[in-house]
C-alpha cells in the first residue's frame, strides 16, 4: 500500500511540473535544446588496425604512430599535430577497458552517453517517456564462479566464458563496414525504442517510447575475462566488470557481476576470518597428550601439542593461523581446534582392571 501511495505522489508531482512547465511557454511544452550531435570516427582505422585488435596490437599500433606524429619530431607541421591529437584520443579510449566496451558497442555517442546519467531525468522519463539522457542502462547479468578455499588464503588469477550478445559495429545498413567478412556472421538486432511526440487535450504534448525495428546488425560470441581473486575475499564477494553484459543498439551495456562460490573443504570450514577444525583423537591421546602436525592452507605445517588430559570438544584457539584478512593481507585470523575423543567401543577383562588401578 505505501509503495502504491508513493508511486501516486511521484506521479502527481511529475505532472506537476509538467503542466506547469507548459502553461509557462503560453500552452505549448518548452522544446528541450539541441543536444550537439558527436563525430563519429573509426578509432581502429586511426591506429591502423583491425577490430579484433588485442591489447598489445593497440599499444603497439599507438606506440609507433605518437612517435611518428609527434610534435617534437615534426614541428610547424600541422598536418601532424592533427593525426597526433587522433591518434592519442583513439588510444585513450581503446586502451580503457570500460570505454572500449562502450565504443565497440555504439560508436562516439556511447562512449559521450556512459558519464551521462541523470537520476531524477530517468525518473521523469519512466513517466512521460523522455529525458534527455539517452537510453538507459542494460540489465546486469551475473555468474556464479566456484573457488577453493586454498584459492581464497592464497589469492589467485581464474578465467571464466560466458556467452553475450555484442553490436557488430559498422555492419549495420549504413555502416562503413557492411561488406567486409566478419560482418556475414552478424544477424538481427533486438528491436529499438525511439522516441515520438503525441499530443494530448488542450495542446498539451508528451513524448512516448515507440518499438522499432533495429538497422544494426548483433551475433553471439563467447566472451572470456580475467578474474582476480585477491587474499582473504569471502564467499559471496561480488566482483564487477563494467559494460561487459549483453550489448544493443543506442544502450549502455550494462555489467557483469562474478559472484565466489567458495566450496567445502575436506579440513577447514570457514567462519569470517577464522578457520575451524575438527580434530578426532584417542582416549589414550586424551588422557596423555599427544602432538600432531597439519598440513595449513599454503602448505605450511602447523604443530599442535597437548600436555595431560584433553576434554571431549575442548576448543583451542590459534591465533594467527586463520585467513587472511582481505584488504590487509599481513594481518589474520585464528585457527580454532576442537578435539573430538574417540572412546573404545569394548575393553578387555585386563585392561578394565588395569584402568581401575590408576583411575
Amino acid at each position: 500500500m505505501a509503495s502504491k501511495i508513493l508511486f501516486v505522489a511521484l506521479l502527481v508531482l511529475a505532472v506537476g511540473i509538467q503542466t506547469a512547465r507548459v502553461e509557462a511557454f503560453g500552452g505549448r511544452r518548452r522544446q528541450r535544446p539541441a543536444v550537439p550531435e558527436v563525430e563519429e570516427i573509426d578509432l581502429y582505422e586511426v591506429l591502423g588496425i583491425d577490430e579484433e585488435a588485442t591489447a598489445a596490437e593497440i599499444k603497439k599500433a599507438y606506440r609507433k604512430l605518437s612517435r611518428e606524429y609527434h610534435p617534437d619530431r615534426n614541428q610547424g607541421d600541422e598536418d601532424s599535430a592533427d593525426k597526433f591529437r587522433k591518434v592519442s584520443e583513439a588510444y585513450e579510449i581503446l586502451n580503457n577497458e570500460e570505454k572500449k566496451f562502450l565504443y565497440d558497442a555504439g560508436g562516439m555517442a556511447m562512449v559521450q552517453q556512459g558519464d551521462q546519467a541523470d537520476p531524477m531525468q530517468d525518473m521523469f522519463a519512466g513517466f512521460f517517456g523522455g529525458g534527455g539522457g539517452g537510453n538507459k542502462k542494460g540489465p546486469d547479468a551475473q555468474l556464479r564462479l566456484k573457488v577453493t578455499l586454498e584459492e581464497l588464503y592464497n589469492g589467485e588469477e581464474k578465467q571464466t566464458t560466458f556467452a553475450r550478445r555484442v553490436v557488430c559495429r559498422g555492419c549495420g545498413e549504413d555502416g562503413k563496414s557492411r561488406h567486409k567478412e566478419r560482418c556475414k556472421q552478424c544477424g538481427r538486432c533486438p528491436n529499438e525504442r525511439k522516441m515520438v511526440q503525441r499530443q494530448m487535450g488542450n495542446g498539451f504534448i508528451v513524448q512516448q517510447q515507440e518499438e522499432v525495428a533495429s538497422t544494426e546488425k548483433c551475433k553471439r560470441e563467447e566472451k572470456t575475462i580475467d578474474i582476480p581473486i585477491e587474499r582473504g575475499m569471502e564467499h559471496g564477494t561480488q566482483i564487477r566488470f563494467k559494460y561487459a553484459s549483453e550489448q544493443k543498439p543506442k544502450q549502455v551495456p550494462g555489467d557483469v557481476i562474478v559472484v565466489l562460490d567458495q566450496q567445502r573443504h575436506k579440513l577447514f570450514e570457514r567462519k569470517g576470518n577464522h578457520l575451524h577444525l575438527n580434530m578426532k583423537i584417542s582416549l589414550k591421546e586424551a588422557l596423555t597428550g599427544f602432538s600432531k602436525t597439519i598440513t595449513h592452507l599454503d602448505e605450511h605445517e602447523v604443530e599442535i601439542e597437548r600436555d595431560g588430559i584433553t576434554k571431549p570438544f575442548e576448543t583451542v584457539v590459534y591465533e594467527g593461523e586463520g585467513m587472511p584478512v582481505h584488504e590487509v593481507p599481513s594481518q589474520f585470523g585464528d585457527l580454532h581446534v576442537t578435539f573430538e575423543v574417540l572412546f573404545p567401543k569394548s575393553l578387555s577383562d585386563e585392561q578394565l582392571q588395569a584402568l581401575s588401578e590408576v583411575l
